[in-house]
């Protein structure tokens, strides 16, 4: 298969998982336990070895083919073109940043990487600086990268189209783009609202 065929699919792959875990962040603004009840059931599909290899090994073939794509742009396309090749970016950096740490958390420090283990960071007022933007980026950055997909394959299928329809299909994709703000607003809210840590997940 092509870079581009290998980036999809396994990016096609990875998004069932993360739209999912964005969802279930929202469970958050409910209570911590329901979110973590949510993740429990969750977890028993993406958490079996075979799912979860795979998971891992989508998130390598995103990142390398990622970044092999945006290289091989680098410096081609409008506006929409650069912003896509720079949120992909950012999610590579992300997407590796965060398997590790989880990992870490799983197999080094031993603890349960559950909601209580991503809200500790942001938590700790010396760590929020860091890490509100850090997640706050992560979701802007797929969403964007995910609306800016479906202009351009929208595009692809729709070449002879007027210039009027063309400015609609931007003005959606900026919609969507917004809705991931909201989100993204929804999510860090439910993280950084003042709770009782668990003893094992205070910094």
């Amino acid at each position: 298969m092509t870079t581009h065929q290998w980036h999809r699919y396994s990016g096609t792959f990875l998004s069932l998982y993360i739209t999912q875990h964005l969802l279930n962040h929202l469970m958050a603004l409910h209570s911590p336990q329901f979110h973590i009840l949510m993740m429990d059931y969750t977890r028993t599909i993406y958490r079996q070895w075979a799912v979860e290899v795979l998971r891992w090994a989508a998130v390598l073939v995103q990142v390398y083919t990622g970044i092999r794509l945006s290289l091989k742009g680098s410096g081609r396309g409008d506006i929409w073109a650069r912003w896509q090749r720079y949120s992909g970016l950012y999610l590579a950096f992300f997407l590796l940043m965060h398997t590790s740490a989880v990992l870490y958390g799983r197999f080094g420090l031993g603890v349960d990487t559950n909601f209580w283990y991503g809200a500790a960071v942001v938590q700790n007022r010396l760590l929020a600086f860091f890490f509100t933007p850090y997640y706050a980026l992560a979701i802007l950055a797929y969403g964007t990268h995910m609306s800016l997909l479906f202009r351009f394959l929208w595009l692809r299928n729709n070449r002879k189209v007027s210039l009027e329809k063309i400015a609609v299909i931007n003005r959606r994709t900026l919609l969507w783009v917004g809705v991931f703000m909201i989100l993204t607003i929804g999510i860090l809210w439910g993280i950084m609202r003042p709770m009782d840590l668990p003893a094992a997940y205070r910094l």
